[in-house]
């Protein structure tokens, strides 16, 4: 794969689904192949980081084509974590969060995955689910890695801690909380 590229071959592989337009699922398989690439590779990784590759993901995640949804934020929590956390059934865009001791072995990854809160909210699902949205199927797992018999649960709070995911999630609440008034005053 380094004699391709690297890193941003697969890069480009997921900006052409995403401009195709390709499925949901095909795009969310196309990130999950790009980021397993990042995982088990230290110096594409290292340079991912350093290219701002956080940045160049969440410009494509904004684009007009893309469609973030649950298969997408499945991927970037999946992979944040050591484990499995989440479940996604292609086709139905239903996501439900599995019982998990996993550990937080990506922090950065799941940070990014809380700042992307307002793409998660860009496409709501409108299906007649009982497993809420995209952002609920994040809230309820970080709520699942914290939960009190998870046996790794301080380390997950060390973890998350480290990423400052609680700001993260303050900001988010508090904005949301702001559009919510002023949208209620008009």
């Amino acid at each position: 794969m380094k004699q391709l590229g690297g890193y941003s071959v697969l890069f480009f592989l997921l900006g052409h689904a995403v401009d195709s337009s390709v499925t949901e699922e095909c795009q969310a398989l196309s990130l999950d192949i790009l980021l397993k690439w990042l995982r088990s590779d230290a110096n594409e990784r290292h340079l991912f980081i350093a290219r701002r590759g956080h940045w160049m993901l969440r410009h494509l995640l904004e684009t007009e084509r893309c469609r973030p949804s649950k298969s997408f934020a499945s991927v970037l929590i999946n992979l944040s974590c050591s484990a499995p956390v989440t479940l996604t059934s292609g086709g139905k865009n239903f996501a439900s969060v599995l019982h998990s001791d996993a550990l937080v072995v990506d922090p950065d990854l799941l940070s990014f995955t809380v700042q992307c809160w307002k793409l998660w909210q860009r496409f709501p699902d409108r299906s007649p689910s009982f497993d809420g949205d995209t952002l609920d199927l994040l809230l309820r797992t970080l709520q699942h890695l914290l939960r009190d018999n998870h046996p790794h649960r301080q380390f997950n709070v060390r973890q998350m801690e480290r990423a400052k995911i609680l700001p993260l999630l303050l900001h988010m609440a508090t904005v949301s909380f702001i559009v919510n008034i002023l949208l209620d005053y008009r």
